[in-house]
């Protein structure tokens, strides 16, 4: 007997969280209505905290990690999957940082036989062009794998509401105000006037 696999979410299930069906045609509410709930958790996660919005948007809306539609199960550990990624990125390359950066003194306009009062300030160097090249490339990776995800999102959600849009603009949106994007995404996932907003679900709404 073969193995029975989890069934995927069809655009009703993937608001069985939220206990909400998501607006046809059009967003819920424009792009930077982001005080429309101000004082609540949504409002302060949207500029405060706007990948773990995401994670709970991406969860509430049926996605993985990826941004691809998964089982009801799997979504419901995108949001701590994805934070716990972020957070151990910032560890990791803060780490990385106080172990690898080396400080010297930069005076300007003062030379070895100078003894006036001229400000010096604190200049960052990596130990080699070659560890900054590597350092730099880690850190675009992260935020392409972060623009991925909101594009992903995003047009998943417009899919489901039957939203008029493309690729591209996805991606305009997501690149010039990320966290407009993921503003709009939650409220549009979510009817706050109606819903208990949490700020530590899975989803963001009380459960």
């Amino acid at each position: 007997m073969s193995e029975q696999q989890e069934p995927f979410l069809t655009p009703q299930e993937a608001q069985e969280d939220s206990g909400d069906d998501l607006p046809r045609g059009k967003w819920r509410d424009g792009l930077c209505d982001f005080f429309s709930h101000c004082g609540k958790p949504v409002c302060l996660k949207t500029w405060f905290c706007s990948p773990c919005l995401l994670g709970q948007v991406m969860s509430r809306s049926g996605l993985d990690v990826l941004g691809r539609p998964t089982s009801a199960e799997l979504a419901r550990k995108t949001s701590c999957r994805l934070i716990s990624f972020l957070i151990t990125y910032y560890v990791v390359v803060n780490v990385v940082m106080a172990s690898q950066f080396t400080i010297r003194m930069a005076c300007p306009g003062r030379t070895a036989d100078d003894f006036g009062d001229e400000e010096c300030v604190p200049v960052y160097e990596f130990p080699s062009k070659k560890f900054s090249a590597v350092f730099s490339a880690v850190n675009a990776l992260f935020g392409l794998y972060f623009l991925l995800i909101i594009i992903r999102t995003r047009a998943e959600i417009r899919m489901k509401s039957g939203i008029d849009g493309s690729c591209f603009g996805d991606f305009f949106l997501a690149w010039c105000c990320d966290c407009c994007v993921i503003g709009q995404m939650a409220r549009h996932t979510a009817d706050y006037d109606e819903q208990d907003d949490r700020c530590c679900t899975f989803n963001g709404l009380a459960v």
